[in-house]
């Protein structure tokens, strides 16, 4: 009984950590800010950032650097800044966060509760 229930959920888990990993990987070779995370390593620090994503915490960026990377001081008017990224690759950044949100959360947050449901269903 218990073990039909781990069997069913290590397949989402499995296509849940592998979703994890490909959009992490798309914001790590977009370059998204993650020194809020300190000295961890970058692709893990995504990797914790699109989980914390995908468990509902919408927050995954510091809302003061935005998609865009920009080095220099904050009080230089925004029309003289210099960003490492141009307009193109910032908007495509914010549809991978915004795919990566629906899918994350919606879709595997519905799974999990059909994939229980589905389980909790046998053992009764």
């Amino acid at each position: 009984m218990l073990n039909s229930v781990f069997n069913d959920i290590s397949y989402f888990m499995l296509l849940f950590l592998i979703f994890l990993f490909t959009f992490a990987m798309c914001m790590h070779v977009l370059v998204v800010d993650v020194a809020a995370y300190g000295r961890m390593p970058p692709l893990f620090g995504q990797f914790m950032s699109i989980f914390r994503a995908s468990m509902g915490d919408m927050a995954m960026l510091d809302p003061y650097k935005s998609f865009d990377l920009y080095d220099g001081p904050n009080d230089m008017p925004f029309e003289e800044r210099e960003f490492f990224l141009t307009k193109s690759i910032v908007i495509f950044t914010f549809f991978i966060y915004i795919i990566g949100q629906f899918f994350l959360f919606m879709i595997f947050m519905n799974f999990i509760i059909a994939v229980i449901t589905e389980s909790h269903n046998k053992i009764i």
